[in-house]
């Protein structure tokens, strides 16, 4: 009997361990067929792309930034910097088999780095660059490459530039803020980091010898220019400061700024006397804080005049809506920049106080720190 009760436990001890063998099997050719199968796809998928799979290509597209309609000419100030990016950008983008395929004396630089202290207008000189010239523009930042796997933000580096000088040329590739990933290698970096900037590096050196000509231009901006690793500075040879605008820029971004505002027909002074003024009280400010300056004073003006009546007869033309508040005065700029001025002033005294010498209001310029 005790036999007879041993045979059929062993039995079944066997079965289970060759269930298992067999289970262990299948599962081992199923991974290894799936395995094949995924890796027959992406190779399929990445034919001809430097291994950079379709994925890769539609976040980078995603990345494509629509024209803003600025132009070069809708940009205050920056003489030097607008007449030397028209000429290394602007006309190579827009007659690329001349200056791309022509001779090497002709071909524009390989990088251009716009550096400068924040706000200056670096961004808005390369979407007016992109606008202007009709060409596709790829705006790059480190959030947009970031990605939890390793290898990846290196990958899709490579799919900016193949998609750029394949298929989007002509194009400029814009970095935006590089110094958040083109920092200087150190021991201290992580390996996907350091390969990622490797990689970065490599394709800004122009390997691709199969895509030599492209048109595609590489921008850079950068507020901090000291941090950038020096092989990246190298593979951007032309750079160009853009820094805050002279009295003289300040008043030409005034002039853009206020473009369609009403006449000082019925006011002492005239329009541009007023900004000669402002251009002058905002000694170190930049493009982008005479804009919110604008912003505040164009608010302050609004306190003047009651519009609701105005919208509750159905008046909601906007150039009509600005004809009855009037055009900005030279108290609401004092207001916004932060200089008190009684609301008994009225305009015979302001004619004569902007023609008599007086001292400007203070201001403080941006923080450098």
């Amino acid at each position: 009997m005790a036999d007879s009760a041993v045979k059929p436990a062993s039995s079944l001890t066997v079965r289970k361990v060759v269930l298992g063998i067999f289970t262990s099997v299948v599962w081992i050719v199923f991974a290894f067929l799936l395995t094949t199968y995924m890796q027959r796809y992406i190779d399929t998928d990445s034919q001809n792309t430097h291994g950079v799979a379709s994925d890769h290509h539609t976040a980078v597209r995603s990345m494509i930034t629509k024209p803003s309609g600025e132009k070069l000419s809708d940009v205050g100030g920056l003489v030097v910097a607008k007449k030397t990016l028209r000429r290394a950008v602007l006309l190579p983008l827009k007659y690329p088999d001349t200056f791309f395929e022509g001779p090497a004396a002709l071909r524009p630089p390989k990088g251009i780095l716009l550096h400068g202290p924040p706000g200056t207008g670096k961004t808005m000189l390369a979407r007016a660059l992109a606008s202007e010239s009709g060409a596709s523009f790829i705006s790059v930042s480190s959030a947009t490459l970031e990605d939890k796997w390793w290898g990846e933000s290196a990958k899709l580096v490579q799919a900016c530039f193949h998609l750029a000088r394949t298929e989007l040329q002509p194009c400029i590739l814009f970095f935006d803020e590089v110094d958040g990933m083109g920092r200087t290698r150190s021991e201290h970096d992580q390996a996907c980091v350091y390969s990622f900037k490797t990689e970065l590096l490599r394709n800004l050196d122009g390997s691709d010898v199969t895509h030599k000509n492209a048109a595609v231009v590489v921008l850079a901006c950068t507020n901090n220019v000291s941090v950038l690793d020096p092989a990246l500075k190298r593979r951007l040879p032309l750079q160009i400061r853009i820094d805050v605008p002279t009295e003289e820029g300040r008043l030409e971004i005034l002039k853009k700024l206020c473009h369609g505002e009403p006449s000082h027909e019925t006011v002492g002074a005239t329009k541009i006397d007023i900004l000669r003024h402002v251009s002058k009280w905002t000694s170190g400010k930049t493009g982008s804080d005479l804009s919110a300056l604008f912003s505040d004073a164009s608010s302050i003006r609004m306190n003047d005049v009651n519009i609701e009546p105005l919208l509750a007869q159905g008046v909601k033309n906007g150039h009509d809506i600005m004809k009855a508040i009037g055009p900005l005065r030279l108290r609401h700029w004092k207001a916004a920049i932060g200089e008190n001025v009684t609301e008994e002033e009225d305009e015979g005294e302001k004619e004569e106080e902007e023609e008599e010498e007086e001292e400007p209001p203070t201001v403080h310029g941006p923080d450098r720190s």
